[in-house]
């Protein structure tokens, strides 16, 4: 069977990952007086692991769920994203009324050897801290920079 070069592999997180991360994430929270709750999905947008702090308001999972599917699918963070798209009023407005769409801080793309395997999103405090807890996910699972951890 041949190869196609030019087809773009699909890559995910493993669930033991992603349950590392979601975790990592939901514990720094409530060690700084957040209750968040933290999804990883696939570079599809498909759920991979979520984790919910138990006084994290119920909204705050499909919100983190968003920002990690916006983050994988543009292949960058949240934040940035919006910040990207801040001169064009009529694509900030068409993205941001779309259903699932996420454009605050708090989403994160998870890269692998250079390669982007699915995202992270954090719901439940402000846009810094849900970036705080993102940041420290990754950071505890030695995701920045290079191979993770299993």
């Amino acid at each position: 069977m041949a190869v196609d070069r030019d087809a773009e592999t699909m890559f995910s997180p493993s669930a033991k990952l992603a349950a590392r991360l979601v975790l990592a994430a939901v514990e720094h929270g409530a060690s700084i007086g957040v209750f968040v709750a933290a999804s990883v999905c696939d570079t599809t947008g498909r759920p991979v692991a979520a984790l919910m702090h138990p006084k994290a308001p119920t909204e705050c999972a499909a919100i983190a769920r968003d920002k990690a599917a916006v983050s994988a699918g543009f292949r960058t963070s949240t934040d940035n994203l919006f910040e990207e798209i801040a001169g064009n009023e009529a694509l900030k407005i068409g993205l941001a009324t779309r259903r699932g769409f996420a454009l605050f801080g708090g989403g994160s793309p998870i890269t692998l050897a250079g390669d982007i395997i699915g995202g992270l999103g954090v719901s439940g405090g402000s846009e810094e801290q849900d970036t705080e807890c993102l940041q420290f996910a990754l950071k505890t699972t030695e995701f920045i920079g290079k191979s993770p951890v299993l």
